[in-house]
């Protein structure tokens, strides 16, 4: 089963997917601020400015370019290290000479593509449209440039030519696009069910979901966008690709 591998690779990788537990610092920051609310294991900001000013908006914007560029190099090493399972590139080689550039091309994209968010969520909350109907439509923009990080590591190539890449990806493997899409909602529906058992603990079920979430369900898709996005280079097995084109 496609998803059995894909479970393989996450275990041969733990070590790195354990190093998004980092992000866990930076978490306990943002719930203290007045504009930011953390619920089913993630975190959520208001599109408007916060009560106390644009100083305190300028320091949330600080702390979270650092978050995302960390964030940048956790995700740029765990499709490294699945890129070096199924292809068996020169690891060193890359670690000295690429890894670097591959986090700062991700970096660069996750802050642009946060910056635009925000500004086109702002935009949309004045002209009047509603919260449900904003958070809509920027999640259909962010997951049409789900591939983006893979492209920039295993295509090696700069920004602009990773996006086109992303689209031109998902257009010619359209199993592997919804593949991901059932796959992240199955995970992210269940986290508010995790949440809500371990509530009834101590209401330990949001630190339980969000740990959930950045030492399973990040590295685990991430290491799923990484093992389809290699079929366009032949490295994942035809009996894959077959299961994946028609047994959806």
């Amino acid at each position: 089963m496609f998803l059995k591998k894909t479970l393989k690779l996450y275990l041969a990788n733990r070590k790195a997917a354990l190093v998004f537990g980092i992000l866990l610092v930076f978490v306990a920051l943002f719930i203290q601020l007045s504009n930011v609310f953390a619920s089913s294991g993630s975190i959520f900001f208001n599109y408007s400015i916060p009560e106390q000013g644009l100083a305190v908006l300028i320091g949330e914007a600080i702390l979270l370019a650092i978050f995302l560029a960390l964030y940048s190099a956790f995700v740029s090493v765990i499709v490294f290290s699945v890129r070096g399972e199924m292809s068996h590139v020169r690891i060193h080689f890359y670690l000295r000479e690429m890894l670097e550039k591959f986090a700062l091309r991700i970096f660069a994209f996750y802050f642009l593509l946060v910056a635009v968010l925000s500004i086109l969520g702002f935009l949309l909350l004045t002209a009047g449209a509603s919260i449900a109907s904003i958070n809509l439509l920027l999640l259909i923009v962010s997951v049409f440039l789900i591939f983006v990080p893979q492209s920039i590591v295993i295509d090696e190539k700069g920004l602009r030519r990773a996006v086109y890449n992303n689209f031109e990806f998902i257009l010619s493997n359209i199993p592997a696009f919804i593949l991901v899409i059932v796959v992240s909602s199955i995970i992210l529906l269940a986290i508010p069910l995790v949440e809500l058992f371990f509530d009834q603990f101590n209401y330990m079920g949001f630190l339980v979901s969000i740990i959930i979430v950045l030492l399973f369900a990040v590295p685990f898709i991430e290491t799923l966008k990484t093992q389809l996005y290699m079929l366009k280079y032949g490295m994942v097995k035809a009996h894959h690709s077959f299961e994946l084109k028609y047994k959806l």
